[in-house]
């Protein structure tokens, strides 16, 4: 690089730089024009938006990518994230640039993903599933197999503050089934949710789990629920399954009736709400009016 070796700064129309422990050096563009043509500003645009999205949970990114070994030592897993989703997860729109969230990928690597995985969401908890048992390879290399010990990481993004929070090691590959909690600050806005496995040696493809909303209403126990034989509330909405109730019931030892309703298209915010429960029943018998006192005395 020099005479006296690696530098860092600029030296004539050469710039010298570290980059992940490697030393390099760029030359200086000799002239720029800035065209600004539609399609540049629309794809500026994209990556503006996508490097915002990528920020949010940058340490997430730098380590859920496995870095291949390439002829390009200076590339890193931020690199590998914006490649992988620049061309697929984004699409022109009125406002500018939306991201589809249910095609962004936040992990890519050598070990099998999740197979078989659900989620649902109860009040403010979203319960997930998916098989333990997987015997499965990856494609692309047959000699990394699940483990029963491989961790589940999970990743939320509240796009409303572009906030995200994560948890690496939420459960293992053997567990089949783990609770993630939405913050109670994220209220009354879309949440989206990825998960994947992860491994001393390698990572699995994230899988879009879903787009969530908090908190979710609660059905009076007032009210009946005529979906769920045996069930003896009065709840006049149709929009809760006998399946769902049944499966509250058992994760939480409750009676049918306590059930939760997770708000659907059907009823968005603002519709007509369950009603109210119904006044308890008074005695027939009058209470007597409480003793009057007459000069200190109980008449």
């Amino acid at each position: 690089f020099g005479i006296l070796g690696p530098f860092i700064g600029k030296v004539g129309p050469v710039i010298g730089y570290i980059r992940k422990d490697t030393w390099c050096i760029r030359s200086m563009p000799s002239h720029y024009r800035d065209a600004r043509t539609p399609a540049q500003l629309i794809n500026r645009n994209k990556m503006t938006r996508l490097m915002k999205f990528l920020c949010s949970m940058k340490p997430v990114i730098q380590s859920s990518f496995d870095v291949p070994n390439s002829d390009n030592p200076c590339r890193t897993e931020f690199n590998m994230a914006f490649a992988a989703n620049f061309n697929r997860a984004l699409r022109p729109a009125a406002s500018g640039t939306e991201i589809l969230y249910s095609k962004i990928q936040l992990a890519d690597g050598l070990l099998p993903t999740l197979s078989g995985a659900n989620a649902y969401q109860i009040g403010n908890d979203i319960h997930i599933s998916w098989s333990a048992i997987s015997n499965a390879t990856s494609a692309s290399n047959a000699k990394l197999s699940s483990s029963p010990s491989d961790h589940l990481c999970l990743c939320a993004h509240n796009p409303a503050t572009n906030q995200s929070i994560w948890n690496f090691h939420s459960a293992t590959r053997r567990n089949g089934n783990t609770i993630f909690t939405i913050p109670e600050g994220w209220t009354n806005t879309a949440i989206h949710l990825w998960a994947w496995f992860s491994s001393p040696i390698s990572t699995s493809p994230s899988i879009y789990l879903g787009e969530f909303t908090h908190p979710a209403t609660r059905i009076p126990a007032s009210e009946e629920c005529h979906e769920v034989p045996g069930c003896v509330s009065k709840n006049p909405h149709r929009t809760i399954h006998s399946t769902f109730c049944n499966l509250q019931s058992t994760l939480y030892s409750l009676p049918v009736s306590k059930c939760y309703q997770v708000r659907t298209s059907s009823h968005p915010t603002g519709s007509q709400q369950p009603p109210s429960p119904p006044p308890k029943p008074t005695n027939s018998a009058p209470k007597p009016p409480p003793p009057r006192q007459i000069f200190g005395a109980v008449a």
